[in-house]
């Protein structure tokens, strides 16, 4: 922890200020060393001295980890041009492939239970189709007889899915165009 700068910024709440040449001064130090960054950066805890290379009686002022944060903020904030952070890069990029996902799931999820939905409605059909073509049969073996009308033509009727996308074949939501995307019809009624 950079005890510099915990003490600066939670004096009461989180607060941070900084001028304008601050922020050029801490530009300039994400880019290298420099000779004339300044005390107030480092009361801030965002720049540190180093002794330097050139005189014993010299220093140079390096960016603190601190301060390579803060520049990162100052960049989203739009206050400066040096270069974005590479953690805030990746994030912002694994946030919009997450939301891509994010969609692509919800498009899956609804086509499976569109294909259950027309599933569940062709064994009903087919179940159907039994009935009637044993209801035939009886009739032809033995003529006169029929099965009661309530067993002879339909299935009892049972609670069903519903299908989100009725009007779309079964082959185009199989179909692997990443283009075909079905729209969910809106409610009409309960």
């Amino acid at each position: 922890m950079n005890a510099r700068f915990s003490e600066y910024v939670t004096s009461g709440a989180f607060n941070m200020t900084l001028t304008r040449s601050q922020i050029s001064s801490l530009a300039m130090l994400a880019s290298g060393s420099n000779e004339w960054a300044g005390a107030s950066l480092e009361r801030k805890g965002l720049a540190a001295p180093i002794a330097s290379s050139l005189a014993d009686d010299r220093v140079e002022w390096r960016i603190t980890g601190a301060g390579t944060i803060v520049m990162s903020l100052l960049f989203e904030a739009g206050l400066t041009n040096s270069g974005k952070d590479a953690t805030a890069v990746e994030v912002d990029r694994l946030n919009g492939a997450l939301g891509e996902a994010n969609t692509t799931l919800r498009d899956v999820r609804r086509k499976t239970w569109s294909m259950f939905a027309k599933l569940q409605a062709t064994e009903i059909e087919n179940e159907n189709l039994r009935r009637r073509i044993a209801s035939l049969e009886l009739e032809h073996k033995h003529p006169g007889v029929k099965l009661k009308a309530e067993f002879a033509d339909c299935a009892p009727p049972i609670v069903t899915a519903r299908d989100p996308f009725r009007d779309v074949a079964a082959c185009h939501l199989l179909d692997a165009d990443p283009g075909f995307s079905p729209i969910e019809p809106e409610r009409t009624g309960p």
